[in-house]
């Protein structure tokens, strides 16, 4: 009970600072369902969940937003990113699917930065594009961002690792493919102005797939018929 006031109060907007600070040094106090815990990250039941299994992962450091992550940060973010992918294993949570999502802009509504892992999802499964894709719009040694060639939001980029979108040899969310995915949507959001309007950022593994090709939705807008 003591944890769903205190969320219902985050949500406001009104302590922001001290819902990042109370993350960044009293975490041990948090009237919180641990799922685990690191030194740098904490899991546990969403109080108030819009799903039948929903979990946070919120880093134990001061970030306002995905965008407020400074480049010395993008380690912890992605350690946060590849955590919840293991905790998504060891929950099965793949024989009904799952989405691990974090949402920006408009669609953030506590102060600092958090994502979902969330299973049974009712809205539609996000999938991977198969090759041929047009030119990327944005690329690095390791990841390339490509417009989905089946859009199912009125913005949808899909970020691939290098390479994959001629021969899909996909690696995996290995460290340097989350670091680039990571720097390209704070890019991509900054250069397609989709804070004010909000934003997810979003992986989708479909239900009972134990092998699935590593890639990231960026998604904004209204839904697509």
């Amino acid at each position: 009970m003591i944890g769903k006031l205190l969320f219902r109060f985050a949500r406001t907007g009104l302590l922001d600072a001290i819902v990042r600070f109370g993350f960044a040094h009293a975490s041990g106090l948090l009237p919180v369902r641990r799922v685990c815990e690191t030194r740098q990250v904490i899991a546990f039941r969403h109080p108030r969940p819009s799903w039948p299994r929903h979990i946070l992962f919120v880093p134990k450091e001061s970030i306002a937003s995905l965008q407020a992550v400074r480049r010395n940060q993008v380690p912890l973010v992605r350690q946060l990113i590849q955590l919840a992918l293991n905790i998504a294993s060891r929950e099965r949570l793949d024989q009904d699917g799952f989405a691990l999502l974090v949402n920006g802009g408009a669609y953030q509504d506590v102060g600092q930065l958090h994502f979902h892992l969330a299973s049974r999802l009712r809205e539609s499964q996000y999938a991977c594009p198969d090759p041929p894709l047009e030119a990327p719009i944005m690329e690095t040694d390791s990841l390339a961002a490509y417009r989905h060639p089946r859009p199912q939001r009125a913005t949808h980029i899909v970020m691939l690792p290098a390479g994959s979108a001629s021969d899909k040899a996909y690696p995996g969310f290995d460290d340097t493919f989350v670091d680039a995915a990571i720097v390209v949507t704070q890019r991509l959001v900054a250069r397609l102005d989709l804070e004010l309007g909000g934003y997810t950022l979003l992986i989708s593994a479909p239900p009972g797939q134990a092998s699935w090709g590593p890639c990231f939705h960026l998604v904004a807008g209204a839904e697509l018929a």
